[in-house]
């Protein structure tokens, strides 16, 4: 059951709550007495976001610190009436990663499966079919996927083989490695 910080501060069932809080990070007394602090999925995002300057982040992509803000300020001026979809940057070798950082600009700024907002429905890679030069369906010395899908979709983590392997290690299997 998901559980969110509601806005008196208390932990609650995610469905029985109106407005969460997203900047969670207190502790709580577990059942045992044990004090534990707990951190909500957006506090992490942000920390994680921190970890480099806006700086550092134009020097990795090549874009200009003032092109970077003009952008953010251009995106969020509209609130939830912005939209962002995806398309062609995620057939790329690491384009699983491109449209999801893509789609996450949508999460930010609160738009997702909301009226005018953006919705998911999956859809397919249209690339996999006999072509007229050459048999992408199937071909001597095909290899069979196999493993965890790179999107980490309709399976769970806990029948990964990295997780297992984690278990039996005796050391904690979060967070899961990227794939």
């Amino acid at each position: 059951m998901p559980i969110v910080v509601d806005a008196s501060g208390a932990l609650v069932a995610a469905d029985r709550c109106d407005m969460a809080t997203l900047l969670v990070n207190q502790q709580v007394t577990l059942y045992d007495g044990r004090q534990v602090t707990v951190k909500s999925s957006f506090q992490r995002l942000k920390e994680a976001a921190e970890q480099m300057t806006l700086a550092a982040y134009s020097a990795q992509c090549g874009v200009p610190v003032a092109q970077i803000q003009q952008l953010a300020e251009t995106f969020t001026r509209y609130g939830r009436k912005a939209a962002v979809i995806t398309h062609g940057c995620m057939m790329a070798g690491n384009g699983f990663y491109n449209a999801w950082a893509t789609m996450m600009l949508n999460v930010l700024i609160g738009n997702m499966s909301l009226s005018g907002g953006v919705f998911l429905g999956g859809g397919q890679f249209n690339g996999v079919s006999d072509g007229s030069r050459y048999n992408l369906v199937s071909f001597p010395g095909q290899v069979k996927p196999k493993g965890l899908n790179i999107a980490r979709s309709n399976t769970a983590y806990e029948t990964s083989d990295e997780y297992r392997e984690k278990v039996a290690a005796g050391v904690s299997p979060w967070p899961a490695k990227a794939p």
